[in-house]
């Protein structure tokens, strides 16, 4: 590449570093740049930094580590050269990682970029086949018509009856045949209580009409009579259906 003069971009990056009060060496430690490709940049000795691409991206990296516009150094550099024709590729970039200073262009970047999407398809392809597969091998043999239901216990509905007293009343609750979970003794006006049991639930009232009752869902009212004693069994197959 010809050597180049007079552009103006070596001063403003010198000055810049001059401003900012960093020696070449610093400057080459915290952009990772050597201090030759520095020198050259401010010297605008283009010709020794390989090519069209390096000279880009060291512009772009050291402007902004100045503090100046990157795309304005490099808008003098591209009205003083134009575009060039990329440079034979090398197997490494001089002093740096070109990852971290070099900007890609963009036609590689899309590439890239097209290629790691398609690798996370075919892997996500490989993963979808591959769970298929074992899916596949580890489902068990259909069951045949029937006996599934066969297998399957049918269990019989619990039973539920919820009691609320309208008038004092003695009343017995018994569950499964069983005091324990009822009631027995008397109940005043508003008193409520739940009852639920496995089989059956029995209500003992001293007098009808003096009790609401509701058996799985169903409110029967103030079943009975008044002054006459009531006496019901509830299973859970009362009222359903």
């Amino acid at each position: 590449m010809k050597q180049a003069t007079g552009t103006g971009i070596g001063r403003a990056l010198r000055a810049a570093r001059l401003r900012r009060g960093k020696s070449l060496e610093e400057a080459s430690r915290e952009t990772r740049v050597k201090t030759e490709y520095l020198n050259a940049l401010e010297g605008e000795r283009f010709d020794v930094l390989l090519g069209d691409v390096y000279v880009r991206g060291f512009l772009r990296s050291y402007a902004r580590y100045l503090g100046l516009n990157p795309e304005k150094v490099l808008a003098v550099y591209q009205r003083r050269f134009g575009k060039r024709p990329p440079p034979a590729p090398v197997h490494k970039a001089p002093g740096v990682a070109v990852e971290s200073v070099v900007d890609v262009p963009e036609r590689h970047k899309r590439t890239a970029w097209i290629l790691a999407a398609s690798a996370a398809v075919i892997v996500l392809i490989s993963a979808a086949a591959l769970g298929l597969l074992a899916r596949s091998q580890d489902a068990p043999p259909p069951a045949q018509a029937g006996a599934a239901a066969s297998s399957i216990p049918v269990l019989p509905p619990k039973v539920q009856v919820d009691i609320q007293a309208e008038l004092a009343v003695g009343a017995v609750v018994m569950v499964d045949g069983a005091a324990k979970g009822g009631f027995n003794g008397l109940l005043d006006p508003g008193e409520a209580h739940s009852f639920q049991g496995e089989r059956e639930i029995s209500v003992l009232l001293d007098s009808g009409e003096s009790v609401k009752i509701v058996v799985n869902g169903k409110d029967l009212g103030k079943p009975g009579q008044a002054g006459v004693r009531y006496e019901a069994t509830f299973t859970g197959d009362d009222f359903r259906g």
